[in-house]
């Protein structure tokens, strides 16, 4: 998929103000380099909830889902490799939103020397979607591998 659609970005639209989001045509996306394998640890118990995420600004701010971290903010570290699922993900990203009526997590990552990434583009809201039902596909139960559709 080239765009994060609009029904994800009306999600954290209370933080997006403050992010610079990206500019990216989508024939410049590398989808590698935009798409975020994440493990987040609650440091308290141990448990490790494995996700996904994609880059969506400028300045190096990963979106996923909520659902990802282990228990309260506060007790999780996670950490992110790019591209592709691995068994120990090594680069720690910062938590930097968590919305509290949305299943949405924004994080933040360091950029290594010589490291490239590409946010993806997020499709302009048009005025006729306003208003529309929007289908949103994913593992809500998060160990299910069975795809939920809601409208």
């Amino acid at each position: 998929m080239r765009y994060v659609t609009a029904s994800l970005l009306c999600a954290f639209l209370t933080f997006a103000a403050t992010l610079p989001l990206s500019t990216a045509s989508a024939d410049e996306i590398d989808v590698e380099a935009s798409t975020v394998f994440i493990q987040c640890r609650n440091k308290e118990t141990g448990e490790v909830r494995p996700g996904s995420g994609v880059v969506i600004s400028d300045v190096r701010h990963i979106l996923s889902v909520k659902h990802i971290l282990a228990g309260p903010q506060h007790e999780n570290k996670c950490f992110a490799q790019f591209g592709t699922a691995t068994v120990d993900a090594d680069r720690e990203i910062l938590i930097r939103h968590v919305d509290d009526n949305y299943d949405v997590v924004v994080f933040k990552f360091v950029l290594r020397s010589g490291e490239t990434f590409t946010p993806v583009p997020f499709s302009p809201l048009a005025p006729d979607m306003v208003g529309k039902e929007a289908a949103v596909f994913g593992f809500p139960g998060g160990d299910s591998l069975t795809p939920v559709r809601n409208n």
